[in-house]
């Protein structure tokens, strides 16, 4: 399967992710949940999935420091591997354009698509 199929597949997941939290779910048993659901929806394990893929998923949770720590690494690594940067850059831009996010939250990513964009 294509790997622009599976980003395009989490690009969809990104929009389809509700505001509305199980309050019965801890934030592992959330996460196994995304995975499982986007491993389902892309006819693949999670092996075949980049790992900035992964890393795009913690964007989602509400724990500020795990956001921050999301957009370093996948800041880290659009700069060293500039092949998958326009990829990086889409997905920051379709997911702060889909989440409601805090001012905070919106201005990291907007800095970290200027920071990448520059580095290029």
């Amino acid at each position: 399967m294509p790997k622009h199929s599976i980003f395009n597949n989490f690009l969809a997941m990104f929009s389809k992710l509700s505001g509305k939290k199980n309050e019965n779910l801890s934030a592992t048993q959330a996460l196994t949940q995304q995975a499982e659901y986007v491993a389902q929806k892309c006819n693949t394990d999670l092996t075949d999935v980049e790992p900035y893929l992964q890393i795009a998923l913690q964007l989602t949770s509400p724990k500020q420091e795990v956001f921050d720590a999301a957009l370093y690494y996948l800041q880290k690594i659009a700069i060293n591997n500039t092949k998958l940067a326009s990829d990086i850059i889409e997905l920051l831009k379709h997911f702060s354009g889909e989440h409601h996010l805090s001012q905070q939250n919106y201005a990291s990513i907007l800095q970290t698509i200027h920071n990448i964009e520059e580095a290029l």
